[in-house]
């Protein structure tokens, strides 16, 4: 396996466990805070690998809080794998609901009020997926032109790239 190979494995198993990996790094964090936040001196630390081992303990710990709660919070820190499209699976699933519920017949005893409140529960919950899909695209474009921009492109108005 390639390097690369290796380090998208690795993504995906985070995005796979991302609620445990950051409640894992919360509570690895938190000790590390407590001891930068009580060995802190005002006037300074005599001891030189003290006072390096509170500094970066409790940047690591202060890191390690904001990079969990970070995990938490949903659609953030999410990555979609460059080789896989990404509308094409939720466009022919929406497609397919939407047939799906044309050629269903509403059921005798239910009145069309109910079929409709029904549906439109449904397609509000499609409207927030969609949404969701939407963020996760916009950040897959952002990166990738990151990264054009990194080797070297610039972003014309009218949408093409030119060698700087």
């Amino acid at each position: 396996m390639t390097w690369k190979k290796i380090l998208e494995a690795i993504i995906m198993e985070i995005i796979m466990r991302k609620k445990a990996i950051a409640i894992g790094l919360i509570i690895l964090s938190v000790p590390m805070l407590w001891f930068g936040i009580a060995n802190f001196e005002i006037g300074g630390i005599s001891d030189q690998w003290l006072a390096v081992t509170v500094a970066t303990s409790g940047m690591f710990g202060l890191f390690g809080i904001g990079g969990g709660i970070a995990l938490l919070v949903p659609g953030t820190m999410t990555a979609v794998p460059r080789n896989e499209p990404v509308l094409e699976q939720p466009a022919l699933k929406e497609i397919k609901m939407v047939n799906e519920i044309a050629d269903t017949p509403s059921s005798e005893g239910a009145s069309e009020s109910v079929r409709l409140m029904r549906r439109e529960k449904e397609l509000v919950l499609k409207r927030g997926e969609l949404q969701t899909l939407l963020g996760e695209v916009d950040t897959a474009l952002i990166t990738t032109k990151n990264q054009i921009k990194a080797r070297g492109w610039i972003e014309q108005e009218g949408g093409g790239w030119q060698v700087e």
